[in-house]
């Protein structure tokens, strides 16, 4: 038992990127996750505030950022990346379709 502990909010984001022949752990500091997802720490944490809950920040990026394509660079710390620059690739696709297309391969 710790005993009451105020917590201190952040806004990071820690993913993995997986090209079909490498898996690679990445990390964005506040000030990338901040442009990566277009909300500040502020924001977030109003957010959070306001649902009683600090996963509807999380959620709300998962779905804005799975399943597209990347290309980051940084430099590596043993098995992460920590994200200095990254691009968007490519359009979103929607799993079911995928799914849907496999199946009927």
């Amino acid at each position: 038992e710790h005993g009451e502990v105020d917590g201190e909010f952040d806004l990071r984001i820690k993913g993995v990127l997986d090209n079909g022949s490498e898996v690679h752990e990445v990390i964005f500091n506040r000030e990338m996750t901040e442009e990566f997802a277009d909300i500040t720490l502020a924001e977030a944490k109003e957010r959070a505030m306001d649902a009683l809950d600090t996963t509807v920040v999380a959620d709300d990026i998962t779905e804005d950022v799975l399943g597209k394509y990347y290309r980051v660079s940084g430099p590596e710390l043993g098995r992460y990346v920590l994200v200095d620059e990254y691009e968007r690739l490519g359009a979103r696709t929607d799993s079911e379709d995928v799914l849907i297309t496999a199946r009927s391969l």
